[in-house]
C-alpha cells in the first residue's frame, strides 16, 4: 500500500531529475524504467520533470508539457544536446551539459519542489551545495565509480577526474535522505562512502509486460527478411566497450564450427558497429550476421521475438540489466555473464544459463545448450518477467519516494 502523504494538505512536489529528454533520448535502461514508474496509477505526488532538451523549437529554462502514455507532466528543460550518433558522438557529455544546466537554472528547480528526486548521482550536486532545505532522493542504476573509470570520454577516464568525481558523490550521498539501488552488487561495490547502508535500499529495474511480450516469430523473420530455418543469436544494447559485442562475435565464430544452423543479431547501435561489420564480414560471416542499427525504442520488442536466444557478455558494472528482463517478457532464454544481480532472474536451465568464465568459448557451448532448450524454457522465461512488471517495480518506488515526502515539513508545501 502505498504511503499516506496527504493529510488533508496539498500533495508534495517532486522533481524527477535525469540528462535525458523524457521521451526518446538517450537509449538506454533508465528512459524506459521512468516511463514504467511514470505510468503508474493513483501516483499521490504532484510530479515535474526535469531534463535535456533536443528540439530546436524549445525554449530552455521554461515549462512545457511532456505526455507520457495518456499522461501530462510538466517539463523543465535545462540544456540543449543534439541527438548523436554512433558515427558523430557529442564532444561534451550530456550529464556535463545537464549538470550545468541545472546550476543555471537552480532557483527555479528549487522553487518548484519539495523532494529532488536524481536518476544520475552527480547530478545532485547543485542541490547538496545550495539547496540544503530540500529532501534529496538518489536512484543509482549501476556502479557509478564504474562508469567514470569506463566512460568513452578519455578525459573522464584520467585520475584526476575521478578523483573528483569520487569527492563529490561522497559529499553526495553523505547528504541524501535516501539512495536506491537496482542492484545489491552496486550497493556493496560502493561501500567505501560512507553511511549509505543506514539509507539505502535496493529495487530491481521493471519491464513493461504489456509492451515486451511473445509475438509471432515467422511473421516478423518475413519482414525483417531473415531466414526461417536459422537459429538466431541476439544482443540488444549499445555496441560499447563495456557491453562487450565483439566476445559474442567471438562466440559465434566458435559456434559455427560445430553447427551450421545460426546466425546473429545486433540490436542498437554505438562505436564499435563499424569494427564489429568489418570483422564479421574478413570472417566470412557477413551473410548470417545482421546489424538493427538505432531502432525507435518501439520496434524493440519485435527485434527480441525475431531471436531463439537472447546473450549479454558485459563486464562488471552493469547493475540490474533491462535488457535481461526485457528479452525474458518476450519468451526468449538469456545466456550472460555472472555478474552484478543477473543470477537472480537468470537460472540455468530454467530462463537461460549463466557464463562464470566469461570466455568465448564457454559463451558458445551455453549458447547451443540454450538455442536446443529454448522452446521448453519460453514459459519460465515470461513467468520470471512477470515478477518484475512496470506496476509492481513502480509502485514500490513511490512508495519510497512517498516516504521520503512524509518527511516534508507541510509548512512547505506550494512555498
Amino acid at each position: 500500500m502505498m504511503a499516506n502523504i496527504s493529510n488533508g494538505f496539498k500533495k508534495v512536489r517532486v522533481t524527477i531529475i535525469e540528462g535525458c529528454d523524457f521521451e526518446s533520448f538517450p537509449t538506454g535502461g533508465v528512459l524506459p524504467f521512468l516511463h514504467n514508474c511514470l505510468l503508474c496509477e493513483n501516483i499521490p505526488l504532484d510530479i515535474k520533470l526535469i531534463g535535456l532538451s533536443t528540439d530546436r523549437q524549445d525554449r530552455i529554462g521554461k515549462w512545457r508539457e511532456c505526455k507520457i502514455g495518456a499522461k501530462n507532466y510538466p517539463f523543465l528543460p535545462v540544456a540543449f544536446c543534439s541527438k548523436e550518433t554512433a558515427e558523430h558522438p557529442s564532444l561534451v557529455p550530456n550529464r556535463a551539459k545537464m549538470l550545468a544546466g541545472l546550476f543555471v537554472y537552480l532557483y527555479k528547480v528549487i522553487k518548484a519542489c519539495d523532494v529532488i528526486y536524481v536518476h544520475s548521482p552527480e547530478l545532485a550536486l547543485p542541490f547538496v551545495m545550495f539547496s540544503r532545505s530540500k529532501k534529496v532522493l538518489i536512484h543509482v542504476h549501476g556502479i557509478p565509480d564504474y562508469a567514470a573509470m569506463n566512460s568513452r570520454y578519455a578525459w573522464v577516464r584520467k585520475s584526476f577526474y575521478r578523483k573528483l568525481y569520487h569527492k563529490s558523490l561522497d559529499v553526495i550521498f553523505k547528504r541524501a535522505d535516501k539512495v536506491i539501488w537496482v542492484s545489491k552488487d552496486g550497493l556493496s561495490r560502493s561501500s567505501q562512502f560512507s553511511g549509505l547502508a543506514e539509507k539505502s535500499i535496493i529495487i530491481p529495474t521493471s519491464v513493461d509486460t504489456a509492451m515486451f511480450v511473445p509475438m509471432d516469430k515467422a511473421a516478423l523473420r518475413v519482414k525483417y527478411k531473415i531466414p526461417a530455418d536459422i537459429k538466431l543469436i541476439g544482443f540488444l544494447g549499445r555496441l560499447n566497450n563495456s557491453k562487450r559485442p565483439e566476445l559474442l562475435l567471438d562466440a559465434y565464430s566458435s559456434l559455427v564450427g560445430q553447427r551450421r544452423d545460426v546466425g546473429l543479431l545486433y540490436i542498437g547501435d554505438g562505436e564499435l558497429r563499424r569494427e564489429l561489420e568489418a570483422q564479421s564480414k574478413k570472417a566470412g560471416f557477413s551473410e548470417r550476421i545482421y546489424f538493427s542499427g538505432k531502432i525507435k525504442h518501439s520496434l524493440v520488442p519485435e527485434y527480441i521475438n525475431l531471436v531463439d536466444v537472447g546473450c549479454l557478455p558485459s563486464k562488471a558494472g552493469e547493475g540490474f540489466p533491462l535488457t535481461v528482463l526485457e528479452f525474458l517478457a518476450c519468451g526468449v532464454p538469456v545466456v550472460a555473464s555472472n555478474l552484478a544481480d543477473i543470477a537472480s532472474v537468470i537460472k540455468d536451465q530454467i530462463t537461460g544459463f549463466l557464463v562464470k568464465s566469461g570466455s568465448a568459448i564457454e559463451f558458445a557451448e551455453k549458447i547451443s545448450s540454450a538455442l536446443d532448450a529454448a522452446p521448453h524454457l519460453r514459459s519460465n522465461c515470461i513467468n520470471m518477467a512477470n515478477e518484475y512488471s512496470a506496476d509492481k517495480i513502480g509502485s514500490r518506488v513511490f512508495e519510497e519516494v512517498a516516504r521520503v515526502a512524509e518527511k516534508c515539513s507541510v509548512s512547505n508545501y506550494g512555498e
